[in-house]
């Protein structure tokens, strides 16, 4: 990511963790996690 861009990093309860950029929705992160 480019320098300044914030991420959301996701704990799941498996112990990951998924990292996303924040320009990304929720529904669009639900998606992807399921």
């Amino acid at each position: 990511m480019a320098k300044g861009d914030t991420e959301m990093k996701i704990t799941l309860k498996d112990g990951s963790v998924k990292e996303y950029a924040s320009a990304m929705s929720v529904l669009d992160i639900a998606k992807d996690l399921s």
